[in-house]
């Protein structure tokens, strides 16, 4: 999130009412998901989509974490990332266009 999003956000009072929506995740290439999350060579496709979910989600509850602890110092404040883990929870879903339209 850029920065004046952040403020914005935290100045309403809505810094804890995201929800991301990660798309564009249908076309996965199994050999560059276990290359890049250090998988095992023998991984399937379907456990390459579900590790390559899990590290966008995690990847990005750690940047919304990063950027309510820099918005925190620059209130003047000492921020507590634990406290700040525990208060605010990030949903993050990876969603699929195609398969969408599969079940539609």
């Amino acid at each position: 999130l850029n920065h004046r999003f952040r403020r914005q956000l935290l100045m309403d009072g809505n810094y804890g009412q995201i929800v991301f929506i990660a798309t564009q995740s249908d076309i996965l290439q199994r050999s560059k998901v276990v290359h890049t999350l250090g998988l095992p060579h023998e991984s399937t496709l379907t456990e390459c989509a579900i590790a390559r979910c899990k590290y966008i989600e995690n990847r990005m509850q750690s940047d919304f974490i990063d950027g309510l602890v820099e918005m925190s110092r620059a209130l003047g404040e000492t921020p507590d990332r634990k406290s700040l883990e525990q208060r605010f929870c990030l949903p993050v879903f990876c969603v699929s266009a195609i398969e969408h339209q599969k079940l539609s």
